[in-house]
């Protein structure tokens, strides 16, 4: 209980130590050379793949692709249809990866979400926010809508944005 399980490896958090966990991901990794893919973000989807994406070293967040831990194994998947860098991500009850938001610049953001559907490889585009956001936070709420916030806004008063019912 409370142990979470990821390539065979018992990950038990005490407490926050960052070095040492970028340390413990790199020794996962490096056996499987992902390391050259980039991956800023980094998602277990419910398939067992790793999904990630850079936005650093002259590749974009456009650029998704899966790592296979049993083989190792990368492979490009379908692309969101914006620059996902920079964005804010969180899974949706039905197993989908909900993603806001994204990156233009340093500190602003895109307006756009998408769902993500491992199984099918699919990303379908969802209505867009009232502004772009940069990095932002995506909580599920107790009914199954999405809020999604951030600091970094181009509009006034624009750091929080609901994305509800179109999601279910």
């Amino acid at each position: 209980r409370g142990v979470a399980h990821l390539l065979r490896v018992d990950l038990r958090v005490r407490r926050c130590d960052t070095a040492r966990s970028e340390q413990a991901l790199e020794s996962i990794l490096r056996p499987h050379d992902v390391r050259h893919q980039g991956r800023v973000h980094t998602h277990l989807l419910p398939t067992g793949k790793l999904m990630m994406w850079p936005g650093d070293l002259s590749r974009t967040g456009s650029d998704v692709y899966s790592w296979e831990p049993a083989t190792g194994v990368t492979a490009p998947l379908s692309r969101p249809g914006f620059d996902v860098f920079c964005a804010g991500h969180v899974f949706l009850a039905d197993g989908r990866m909900f993603v806001a938001g994204g990156h233009i610049q340093n500190a602003v953001g895109l307006p756009y979400a998408s769902t993500y559907d491992a199984s099918n490889n699919l990303w379908t585009s969802v209505p867009p926010m009232n502004d772009g956001r940069w990095y932002p936070t995506a909580t599920v709420l107790g009914n199954g809508d999405v809020l999604v916030f951030t600091a970094c806004s181009t509009l006034v008063g624009a750091g929080l944005r609901y994305v509800s019912a179109s999601l279910r």
